[in-house]
């Protein structure tokens, strides 16, 4: 006879009758156990969320089904419930002692708030002064027969973009003076300027 451990897929299968039948506290205390096996469960914590008795412990459990799987349908109902705070069903009490998700979420998110927006600008600042100060050196060690040429890495997209492409304009403004100013090697001049 084989053995007939509950598995959370099976718990969230019998929930999922549960609930059809019209008995919802009996698909959240199989659902509860499901999330108990595994917390890892996407499909519980989702139909946990369908029976949430309020927006608190919906938003609750579609922070864990995104935290499950970063790809989840859970993650615009949970923008839409940004707003409410989360609320800790109580079938799940001895999952009480882990933090939410979205807790941690916010923890690492909050770090990155808080640095300056100043910073970034005095980073991109410093690269150019390095870029700048490259290209001078360059130009004083050279003997004028042939153009500088530089690459530049900057960030080019996101919340760095405006910086990166003003930084770009800029090296790439005094590069155009500095060559033009720089007499051409005698083989590419044109048979006018010889």
């Amino acid at each position: 006879m084989p053995d007939q451990t509950p598995t959370a897929l099976s718990l969230t299968r019998r929930a999922i009758q549960a609930a059809n039948d019209g008995n919802a506290d009996e698909a959240r205390r199989l659902l509860a156990e499901a999330i108990q096996l595994n917390p890892k469960h996407e499909r519980a914590w989702l139909w946990f969320a369908s029976l949430a008795r309020n927006d608190g412990e919906r938003r609750y459990c579609l922070e864990w089904a995104i935290d499950a799987n970063d790809r989840s349908a859970a993650r615009d109902a949970a923008r839409r419930l940004r707003s409410v705070p989360e609320k800790h069903p109580p079938e799940l009490d001895q999952l009480a002692e882990l933090p939410p998700p979205s807790s941690l979420i916010e923890e690492h998110v909050s770090v990155w708030r808080r640095r300056p927006r100043w910073l970034i600008g005095v980073g991109g600042a410093l690269v150019a002064l390095i870029v700048l100060g490259s290209v001078g050196i360059v130009l004083s060690r050279s003997n004028g027969a042939s153009p500088v040429y530089v690459g530049l890495v900057a960030g080019m997209s996101g919340s760095s973009a405006a910086y990166g492409k003003e930084m770009a304009g800029s090296v790439q403004m005094y590069l155009d003076d500095v060559n033009a100013s720089r007499p051409l090697p005698q083989l590419m001049r044109s048979p006018r300027q010889r």
